[in-house]
């Protein structure tokens, strides 16, 4: 199933994609804000599915998709370009980014003002199902909803090395992909396309570290709470450079088309 946020008439709300339509789930969720529905319906899915399926429908292209994860209660970016994490020697560290600067498909990623060397960082993201401490890794599913795109605005820092070989970022902005895959319905091969100025790239996405990990490790030192988000880092390949006018595309299986414009 592909899980949206939406505004129409009657305000933000939650809903499934079925083909071009959208099936507006307010009256099915508890929750006076998006968010709070969304997080209603990761927590109750299995009662709710069969459902979703009576709820009439109505055109997509009558509403406004939002980002589909609308106010995060935490978002945590793996830091993937991190020396040692290709040969799975380095645990898959992460930072916190400013859950409040996320914006949604076609909007403006506002850039920092005096920023210089700002690139967009594409990637697919966990949105989680909690709260869930140590994960294992091969029970990783039970602590995923289901994935979205996400694009980071990083900035290159030297807050571990010393170098300018690594990415950090917490105030910057950020992009939310359109929709949520549903895990249940997420190939095992994940992918991702990215196209910039240069062209388009396409990636196999988790891949090193694979989400079991990423989630195994960020599960042992912190609670993971429904709706938190999870980028599971970006690839070298598909870091692209971030300027005013500058604009990135981000392609999920079956989650969408995320396209961001930057904006001084």
């Amino acid at each position: 199933m592909r899980v949206v946020t939406f505004e129409s008439e009657r305000g933000e709300s939650v809903g499934a994609l079925v083909g071009g339509d959208v099936v507006d789930l307010a009256d099915l969720l508890p929750g006076d804000t998006s968010q709070a529905m969304l997080e209603a319906l990761i927590d109750g899915f299995a009662d709710l599915r069969d459902a979703i399926d009576t709820l009439p429908t109505r055109p997509v292209t009558e509403v406004r998709l939002r980002a589909s994860v609308s106010s995060p209660g935490k978002v945590l970016c793996v830091m993937r370009n991190r020396p040692g994490l290709e040969e799975g020697t380095a645990p898959p560290y992460a930072y916190l980014k400013f859950a409040g600067g996320g914006v949604g498909n076609g909007e403006a990623l506002r850039l920092p003002a005096g920023e210089s060397s700002l690139s967009y960082a594409p990637a697919l993201a966990v949105v989680v199902r909690g709260p869930v401490r140590d994960v294992a890794p091969g029970d990783w599913r039970d602590a995923v909803f289901g994935f979205t795109g996400f694009v980071d605005v990083v900035r290159p820092g030297s807050f571990f090395t010393g170098g300018e070989d690594w990415w950090k970022s917490w105030d910057t902005p950020f992009a939310v992909g359109p929709a949520i895959v549903t895990a249940d319905e997420v190939p095992d091969g994940l992918g991702l396309a990215v196209t910039g100025s240069s062209g388009t790239v396409t990636a196999a996405d988790p891949g090193r570290p694979p989400v079991g990990t990423i989630v195994s490790f960020l599960s042992s030192v912190m609670t993971l709470r429904t709706g938190d988000l999870i980028a599971c880092g970006a690839h070298d390949a598909a870091v692209v450079p971030a300027s005013a006018g500058s604009r990135v595309e981000l392609d999920v299986p079956g989650g969408g088309r995320l396209v961001v414009e930057a904006a001084a």
